[in-house]
């Protein structure tokens, strides 16, 4: 027998139940409450959810019907009769002395269940309403909130989602009613279910329950007709406004023959069915498809025969007992001291330990012998990626070694003739792999129901390409390999395509290299002339590499990149490494970007210009050189990015500013003895040092400025190179004064 499930490793140990000690389970929040001799020998909260254990005494308890903490464990509940619940008030671990309570308003009335719905208030459901009170645990009393009359039969909290459910009953038919619980009572829907489909027998089974399976919330039934029993699944839609009778749990012909002991658990959105006598159970998955009968989908359990692994009891973690234990207990499933909780709990009440169900994938993928079935249930399993994985890396593997024969050899013609009608026959193997790519894909676009964290980028690091590169395959059988992988990529896009996931690069660029390691170079351009390949850099700069093989793949690397934004670099220098200064010059044409982004010289030349006279000279053409030189002679000189018609001129407080650290002699002529300030509008002015437009003239040399670098220049000139520039511009420095003064 396979044991798909497991005990957890770490219990929790409590006392075991006896004539002294009770036990208490809340489904609400999965604490385990021990209480002994009624609270005098003290009351412990022990829950795997939280790290601190709670243990305190109370000496006032009488009767303890039901027991339950607050949110923050500073309040206990305690249901001493079917009218009253009593209130403590818990302070750094220790009950004080106040205790307040809470009756019911009539005497005909009495109290079915209470819930926590949040930190302070708290929720009762009696025969005939439903009542929320605000505890004010200050002044030791409860303020009621709203009460809503109705009459109800079994009731069902889910705290996820701040929901009641309650079911009461009509004439003809059962009433569900499901209610919004936020700081008052707000009903969302009323639900209709025939009685015919709830027998009257239902209600006193402990299969009839909710609960919620991907954040969807289930009620399970279970009939049982003529001998024939049946679990029945009945889905909540999203907007809580209908509930439709959605699967049916298939069980196996024996366990329909006899009366049988049942149990249900929800362990990873799986359905565990535990049959108690014969000591194994049964696992079913609602989210894999299955036969549909009437818009109800009956499921057939995924693994069958297995149940929960033995495990040890280590001696340290027993309880204590009259006669002290040495050694390591064997805990055999299925005994008959086990309680089964909702959702996945364990609880030997004998022995006084308390476990949770986990899921063994390993064993799971043993036993699971369909491959597609076997990808929809790791698909939706919790921290089952590095399985999903692998076990898709094996199984295409071992397609690949067993289909060198008849699958890799075929003619590439006949194989794209047949990919427009149909890429791959169902009855080849690779179109089950295609169809495990079709599940993976559409989990990478859902946004829920989804246990796994997958995308593009982890796929590819194990996309069936770890053992291509085996030693024992030969060269030719290597390229067969990257031919299969290549399909299989193929099957990837396609179905990425369908879904609308747009492709990644990384994903498009391993296509390629799958390819051409295959040598398939008629399969690439056809992926590349009807654009399933799209346009990218890095595509384009693979393709360049395949010249001395493909010869086509030049040409379309280059249109490639002409296709593609911020590429005018690269193809630049594409077109200078072949020594081709007219394709080069041609396409610089029309493009001032491409000339005015470069660094220039000192003598305002693009470096790109120089670029192209040093490779049209060595084409040893005089044709070529003569167009390239007269191209480059009649670009416009520019020497820095900020003489290029930008206004990076300072203001007149800055130069000011600038112009009291400078050793003026005594009186010299600065800004500051400037009486009128120079006109805000740019004049026509051209300055003496750059030739661009200047706005400023320095008032000591009577040169002109337009940026403050040419400001600082001027001051450290000497006087025979000032005189020269004013001589250029065909002034003199006396005449500058003079029409100044």
């Amino acid at each position: 027998m396979k044991y798909c499930l497991d005990l957890c490793k770490k219990p929790i140990i409590f006392d075991p139940l006896s004539d002294n000690t009770e036990i208490f389970f809340d489904h609400d929040y999965c604490n385990l409450v021990t209480v002994k001799n009624k609270g005098e020998n003290g009351i412990t909260l022990q829950s795997f959810n939280s790290v601190v254990n709670i243990s305190f005494r109370v000496t006032s308890l009488k009767e303890i019907c039901r027991i339950k903490f607050s949110k923050k464990l500073d309040i206990l509940a305690v249901q001493s009769s079917k009218s009253c619940i009593e209130f403590f008030n818990i302070e750094n671990g220790v009950i004080n002395n106040s205790k307040y309570c809470q009756l019911c308003k009539s005497n005909s009335e009495w109290i079915l269940n209470f819930y926590w719905t949040s930190d302070y208030e708290v929720l009762f459901i009696t025969n005939t309403s439903l009542q929320l009170y605000q505890v004010q645990h200050c002044y030791n009393l409860l303020v009621p909130l709203k009460i809503c009359l109705i009459k109800a039969e079994h009731c069902h909290w889910e705290p996820s989602k701040h929901q009641l459910f309650v079911i009461s009953r009509a004439a003809s038919t059962y009433n569900i009613t499901i209610y919004d619980i936020d700081s008052s009572i707000n009903k969302i829907a009323c639900l209709d279910v025939p009685k015919s489909e709830l027998s009257s027998a239902t209600f006193k089974l402990n299969l009839f329950r909710f609960f919620s399976l991907n954040s969807t919330v289930y009620l399970c039934t279970f009939r049982k007709l003529a001998s024939d029993p049946t679990i029945v699944l009945y889905k909540t839609t999203d907007q809580m406004a209908s509930l439709a009778k959605s699967h049916v749990l298939e069980l196996p012909f024996d366990w329909k023959c006899r009366d049988i002991s049942l149990a249900i658990s929800i362990v990873d959105n799986l359905v565990v069915l535990h049959n108690k006598e014969f000591k194994f159970c049964l696992l079913y998955d609602v989210n894999i498809i299955s036969e549909s009968r009437e818009n109800v989908n009956h499921v057939v359990c995924i693994v069958s025969s297995c149940s929960i692994s033995p495990t040890m009891l280590q001696p340290e973690a027993i309880f204590r007992r009259a006669e002290p234990c040495h050694s390591a207990v064997p805990i055999q499933p299925y005994c008959d001291n086990w309680a089964f909780f909702h959702p996945h709990f364990v609880i030997d009440l004998e022995l006084g330990c308390m476990w949770k169900l986990e899921l063994n994938l390993e064993v799971c993928i043993s036993v699971i012998p369909d491959p597609l079935v076997l990808v929809r249930f790791l698909v939706n399993r919790s921290g089952s990626r590095d399985l999903l994985l692998s076990t898709l890396q094996k199984i295409a593997f071992q397609f690949i070694e067993s289909n060198f024969d008849h699958e890799v050899d075929k003619n590439s013609e006949e194989y794209w003739q047949m990919v427009p009608q149909k890429a791959l026959s169902p009855q080849s193997d690779i179109s089950v792999l295609a169809e495990m790519i079709n599940i993976v894909v559409n989990t990478i676009n859902k946004e829920e129901y989804v246990s796994l964290d997958l995308n593009q980028k982890v796929l590819l690091e194990c996309m069936f390409l770890g053992n291509v590169n085996d030693n024992r395959w030969s060269n030719e059988d290597t390229k067969k390999l990257y031919k299969i992988v290549s399909d299989l990529f193929w099957e990837f896009l396609r179905a990425l395509t369908e879904s609308r996931i747009p492709l990644e690069e990384e994903t498009e660029q391993l296509l390629v290299d799958c390819i051409v390691k295959s040598e398939e170079y008629h399969q690439l351009t056809l992926f590349l002339l009807g654009k399933i390949i799209s346009n990218s850099k890095m595509t384009a700069l693979q393709l360049l590499a395949l010249h001395s093989n493909f010869n086509q793949a030049d040409q379309i690397a280059l249109d490639m990149l002409k296709r593609t934004r911020d590429t005018r670099e690269v193809l630049l220098e594409i077109f200078l490494s072949k020594n081709d200064p007219i394709c080069a010059l041609r396409y610089a044409l029309g493009k001032d970007d491409v000339w005015s982004d470069r660094d220039c010289d000192a003598n305002g030349v693009p470096s790109l210009a120089k670029k192209l006279l040093e490779v049209a000279k060595k084409t040893n053409d005089l044709l070529v050189f003569h167009s390239t030189f007269q191209h480059v002679l009649s670009l416009k000189p520019c020497t820095k990015k900020e003489a290029v018609g930008k206004k990076n001129y300072k203001n007149l407080k800055q130069l000011f500013a600038a112009d009291q650290h400078r050793a003026w002699p005594a009186g010299a002529i600065t800004y500051r003895s400037i009486d009128a300030a120079p006109s805000s509008l740019p004049p026509l002015r051209i300055s003496d040092l750059s030739g661009i437009p200047c706005q400023y003239t320095e008032p000591k040399s009577g040169l002109r400025f337009a940026t403050s670098a040419e400001y600082s220049r001027i001051c450290d000139l000497p006087q025979d190179v000032v005189n020269q520039y004013l001589a250029f511009r065909g002034v003199t420095q006396d005449s500058f004064f003079s029409a100044i003064n």
